[in-house]
């Protein structure tokens, strides 16, 4: 159980170092609109990602 928690944690923190990232290289502009677009992209589908384990940790919970 503790590994799931893990790798639900894990994945919004990639997606949120990811949007940090995005948003830093955007403001300095030591990043390319592509680069940055990529970088959203990568963090929108990460927590996704958690937000599906999430779910699935709900539904398929031991009930008792």
């Amino acid at each position: 159980m503790l590994e799931f928690r893990t790798l639900v944690i894990a994945t919004a923190v990639i997606a949120g170092v990811a949007a940090c990232v995005a948003f830093a290289g955007k403001l300095s502009r030591r990043l390319g609109d592509r680069a940055v677009d990529r970088l959203y992209y990568v963090s929108y589908a990460f927590m996704t990602l958690g937000m599906l384990l999430m779910a699935m940790q709900g539904l398929f919970a031991r009930r008792g």
